[in-house]
């Protein structure tokens, strides 16, 4: 087995003009011998030779953790580094409370909040690397039938081998693209974020001045946090010490944190909260290391790859065909012709706000849905009754002229395309994803209400 994997990397050295993929070998066929061990091997193509270069070489499996992540896209000079898998995310309407919480105090509209949501059940994990102020993120599973979003000025997108992209500032993304291209060291931070568990949905490390000055004056080296957002919110953020603290010395800054113990030579602060106890906390959270963390995150992840769909409003050209998936033009600037063109009179958006009654499925299931609109986009709250016992879950959605098209953030997601009456006040249509095909679903709005949003603000 030693001599096989000094072959495969010798012959990686030999012919640096080609890349190959250890993840999707040893996935299609993981009882082959050189993938003991390890995720991830050689692909050769259908003539038997290595796959002609398109982009960076991808990482060994020592630079790689269970997850597919690469730690080599990280700056090595980190500040932070954080992991949200996104596959467990999108049946926690906890989680999606959360999100839509730190969304808002990042001065993100809800429209950009929807938009995040939709990225997050299109991708499998999402890395982010932070320096100073340059931030690049690595997102792994991107789904092929996802659109890449065109980024802001100042940043931009690369899509790698695998289904891979990264995200941020063009300089931090340039240098990551380098990183990955040839053999490259990990920095202190990326080691220790290639050996984490795996068992969490949300996990980050940073430098002790993150986690505030009474934790460097109380001799912090670094934390950690990891956080797992189901029916509660649970975390533990370990604070890590050169060697084992004086209590009696750090006894004032302890207080700060709740329920703090002392284990060796870190300090672990753990908290668990009720669903209902989030939301009364959300400030709280918003301001502690987990909500700072993650909301750094999930600001940054407003250009991730977004699944096509009858919802999906594009302000620029969109490429098809591309090797790497479909992408926005970038730099697009219409015309005055072309503006005049496409222009058309606005058309009036009907409120869906309020209580809905729905039936589903030939009327095996029942129950009400409550949505809260502000100008074409809609979120809302799906509630079974009748049929089966289930959580609560989220959905997000838009209108159409007379077409509503939602995601409901169940499973690997649900969605659905209805058509609303001309009275505004039924919706009829089929729904497609988790447990679903072609199934129906019809919705008659009710005597309750819930105000909308644009309204609230009134």
């Amino acid at each position: 087995m030693r001599a096989l994997f000094i072959g495969l990397v010798s012959a990686a050295s030999l012919f640096g003009q080609h890349h190959f993929s250890w993840q999707e070998a040893c996935f299609k066929n993981p009882a082959a011998p050189y993938c003991s061990g390890h995720e991830y091997a050689v692909k050769p193509t259908k003539d038997g030779a290595a796959r002609s270069a398109g982009g960076p070489l991808e990482s060994l499996p020592s630079m790689m953790d269970a997850a597919g992540i690469d730690w080599r896209f990280a700056d090595p000079s980190a500040d932070a580094l954080a992991v949200l898998d996104c596959n467990k995310l999108s049946a926690s309407s906890l989680a999606h409370d959360l999100i839509d919480r730190l969304g808002a105090d990042q001065g993100l509209s809800q429209a950009d909040v929807q938009s995040i949501f939709l990225g997050l059940s299109a991708v499998d994990h999402v890395a982010l690397s932070v320096h100073e102020d340059r931030i690049v993120l690595m997102v792994t599973g991107r789904s092929r039938d996802s659109i890449l979003l065109a980024p802001e000025t100042g940043w931009k997108a690369t899509s790698l081998e695998g289904n891979v992209v990264l995200i941020g500032h063009a300089d931090a993304v340039d240098q990551a693209v380098q990183r990955i291209a040839k053999p490259t060291p990990l920095g202190e931070l990326a080691s220790l974020a290639r050996q984490r568990l795996m068992d969490s949905d949300f996990w980050t490390i940073g430098s002790a001045r993150l986690a505030g000055q009474d934790a460097v004056k109380a001799g912090v080296k670094r934390f950690s946090l990891t956080a797992e957002m189901r029916d509660r919110l649970t975390s533990d953020t370990a604070f890590e010490f050169d060697g084992v603290p004086d209590a009696s010395a750090i006894q004032m800054w302890l207080k700060t944190l709740g329920d703090a113990k002392v284990e060796g030579n870190v300090v672990h602060a753990r908290t668990s909260l009720e669903a209902n106890e989030t939301r009364q906390n959300s400030g709280e959270i918003a301001a502690s290391l987990l909500g700072q963390r993650l909301g750094t995150l999930i600001k940054s992840a407003r250009y991730l790859p977004t699944r096509e769909s009858a919802m999906t409003a594009h302000t620029r050209p969109v490429i098809y065909g591309l090797d790497d998936g479909a992408r926005e033009v970038q730099h697009y600037a219409p015309t005055a012709s072309a503006s005049s063109i496409t222009s058309v009179p606005a058309q009036a958006v009907t409120d869906l706000s309020g209580v809905w009654a729905f039936t589903h499925a030939e009327a095996r299931f029942e129950g009400t849905i409550v949505l809260r609109q502000t100008g074409s986009v809609f979120t809302g709250t799906w509630h079974t009754s009748t049929g089966k016992s289930e959580p609560d879950s989220s959905l997000a959605g838009r209108v159409a002229g007379n077409t509503v098209s939602f995601t409901r953030s169940v499973g690997s997601n649900q969605n659905f395309v209805l058509t609303l009456s001309a009275d505004g006040n039924r919706l009829d249509g089929f729904g497609d994803g988790f447990f679903l095909n072609h199934t129906n679903l019809n919705m008659q709005r009710t005597s309750g209400a819930a105000p909308s949003a644009t309204a609230a603000r009134q």
